[in-house]
């Protein structure tokens, strides 16, 4: 859930506002109308205008004076796009997916054998996969979250064993 009346999203208000048609703004201007004195007051708006500049969000003209850019839209994940392309073409191939949403070879062929394991794709002797069953919103991957409980699961009993050694070492010494 996105906040709207976070911190990022005045400063972002503000900057639209006074930089528009690419007009310069001081970050002081921006203090100023956020209500902002104090040297204390304001390293929260320096963070935040950091934050933009590395997002692409703004453009820092000299120290202190930026433009605004504006926000980038996010990208759709490369499953909704590879989900949104099977259902258009109901068959599909490895090497389409790759190029239609520029995902590497592995992780195509990994999604594909998900799909086909849930029982919305078949693979056909050609190489291809055709759609089967179209529930409409893409089948979740609930086998690659169980992966990482499991591996989070097993590093924490390797801590543990590794504490215990580290204490048996030391009374012994």
């Amino acid at each position: 859930m996105k906040q709207t009346n976070s911190f990022a999203n005045k400063v972002r208000l503000m900057m639209s506002h006074m930089g528009r048609g690419g007009n310069e703004v001081a970050i002081l201007d921006i203090a100023d109308g956020l209500d902002m004195v104090y040297g204390h007051e304001k390293r929260p708006l320096y963070a935040t205008m950091r934050d933009f500049c590395k997002a692409g969000e703004i453009k820092k003209v000299r120290p202190g004076v930026y433009i605004y850019i504006g926000k980038k839209k996010e990208r759709p994940q490369l499953q909704q796009v590879m989900w949104k392309s099977l259902r258009v073409r109901r068959t599909v191939s490895v090497e389409s997916l790759m190029e239609i949403s520029g995902a590497a070879r592995g992780y195509v062929q990994q999604w594909l054998q998900l799909m086909v394991k849930n029982g919305v794709l078949r693979k056909n002797k050609n190489r291809t996969f055709s759609l089967i069953h179209d529930p409409v919103d893409m089948p979740k991957n609930d086998d690659k979250a169980a992966y990482l409980r499991g591996l989070r699961e097993a590093k924490k009993q390797a801590e543990g064993v590794v504490g215990m050694l580290a204490k048996l070492i030391e009374k012994g010494k």
